[in-house]
């Protein structure tokens, strides 16, 4: 059963070798947004998201350049959090997400 702040992981069919389904760079960005809805620390997001270190800097960058995600700092490291527009992104995607189901 999904939960309130679980997004679905794959919007589309496409398939790997493994017969594993791929996300969606809209997937992959809506759930950053949804980890990070409460502040979140980057390796929190690269684990729960399951993204390399590298994917993760390009969506992060992506993110906040569309002002999607704010990053702020603490004497702890940085804490990325979802902003305004960030959460009308997610709402937008689940949607999407029953559109094309």
């Amino acid at each position: 059963m999904e939960t309130e702040h679980e997004l679905p992981l794959v919007l589309d069919t496409k398939t790997t070798g493994m017969n594993m389904k791929r996300r969606s760079k809209v997937d992959i960005l809506a759930e950053i947004l949804q980890i990070a809805r409460h502040g979140e620390k980057k390796t929190g997001i690269m684990y729960k998201a399951n993204l390399s270190y590298s994917r993760l800097e390009f969506y992060l960058r992506l993110l906040l350049d569309s002002q999607l995600l704010q990053k702020t700092n603490h004497t702890r490291g940085s804490l990325y959090r979802t902003t305004t527009k960030g959460a009308a992104f997610i709402t937008l995607s689940k949607e999407l997400d029953k559109i094309l189901s």
